[in-house]
């Protein structure tokens, strides 16, 4: 495998979303198993590292939208539809995503989620 070049085993929806940031790196969205994979640039060994993984029910990871230190990402589908918020702690002792709430589909809706976007002002 090439160490610019991202995979996953075993999946046939990844890179179901995928945003990017330097500071942050890739987010790449995996909606099938419903996880969302971090990788950073590694400078000592010239590739791409996975550093974190997030996990949700199914289909989270379908879209992902940031704006400055915000990032949200969706799970449009399944029987608790929501947008998951995170928010990016970057200090000299950690650079983390912190989850900080969830914003469940209102009731009756369907497909919660499907296309998200922030607005510069992180609304």
């Amino acid at each position: 495998m090439d160490e610019m070049e991202f995979t996953e085993a075993e999946s046939d929806s990844f890179g179901s979303a995928v945003a990017y940031t330097d500071t942050l790196g890739y987010l790449v969205g995996d909606s099938g198993k419903g996880e969302v994979y971090r990788y950073q640039f590694n400078a000592v060994f010239n590739r791409f590292d996975k550093i974190e993984t997030f996990t949700g029910g199914t289909s989270f990871g379908s879209c992902i939208a940031y704006a400055d230190d915000v990032f949200a990402i969706s799970e449009p589908t399944g029987g608790s539809a929501k947008i998951k918020v995170y928010t990016l702690i970057n200090t000299l002792a950690e650079n983390t995503l912190q989850f900080e709430y969830d914003i469940s589909a209102p009731s009756g809706v369907t497909n919660w989620g499907s296309s998200i976007a922030i607005s510069g002002d992180k609304n």
